[in-house]
């Protein structure tokens, strides 16, 4: 199991706003080419879709909200088709 932990001088709402609005997520995920936010708006379920560019490398990745208190978490399962994580913030 990995972890990793930051404090940054921003509010629960502030933060919230960048991790989920898909015009700001080149803010902190610079590989991201493309995204397609999930159909039907963020929810518990939906699925959003990227195109990701890493080393050279373009793949498609999935997101799928497994938990949602909107400003203050989120929790996501990502799959690539190289691994799959779960990630909670």
């Amino acid at each position: 199991m990995y972890s990793a932990s930051i404090e940054i001088a921003a509010t629960p709402s502030q933060v919230f706003t960048v991790l989920t609005d898909p015009g700001l997520l080149k803010q902190w995920t610079p590989a991201i080419v493309e995204v397609k936010p999930p159909d039907g708006g963020l929810r518990v379920g939906a699925i959003a879709q990227a195109l990701v560019k890493e080393f050279g490398l373009r793949f498609s990745i999935e997101l799928v909200v497994v938990a949602l208190e909107p400003a203050a978490r989120l929790a996501y399962h990502m799959t690539t088709p190289m691994w799959s994580v779960s990630i909670t913030s």
